[in-house]
């Protein structure tokens, strides 16, 4: 898996960093898992990206719901669920995953993560330490952020 990790500045500390606003021990799956136990998964626990981990339990990759779309039967095809979920049943995540990720750091500054997700336009950045995974945060991470900001601000 090739990484491009976010570091904040050399510059003045961040008063925010990921670490305060990231979800910890974030769910994910094996490597070895298929697209509709993905998909099943996703669906049961209300999340939309899932950090990879291979047999050590290493960031190998990650799953977005997108990749999971866009790699199952189209819905105008003539395939009802339980044939879509047999077809997804022989696609391994890792053939769909993305390999070449974007993560950062917990001590990385929140507005340095937030630029680097806009500007690559990706929905979450994995929070890492070497290869093992601490957490994930996420654009609705961002979005309960500003809805409590914002109410702080307008009483």
């Amino acid at each position: 898996m090739a990484c491009a990790a976010v570091h904040h500045s050399t510059g003045e500390a961040p008063l925010i960093v990921v670490k305060d606003l990231m979800t910890t021990t974030p769910h994910t799956l094996d490597q070895e898992a298929t697209l509709d136990i993905a998909r099943k998964f996703m669906k049961e626990h209300g999340v939309r990206h899932l950090p990879i981990t291979g047999s050590k339990g290493e960031l190998v990759g990650l799953l977005s719901l997108r990749d999971i779309v866009a790699a199952s039967v189209s819905a105008l095809a003539d395939v009802d669920e339980d044939e879509r979920d047999e077809l997804d049943s022989l696609t391994p995540v890792a053939a769909v995953m993305s390999k070449n990720l974007i993560v950062t750091t917990p001590e990385t500054g929140l507005r340095r993560a937030g630029e680097i997700m806009l500007s690559q336009k990706i929905g979450c950045l994995p929070v890492i330490d070497g290869d093992n995974i601490l957490g994930i945060i996420t654009e609705a991470d961002f979005v309960q952020l500003s809805v409590h900001l914002l109410g702080k601000t307008v009483a």
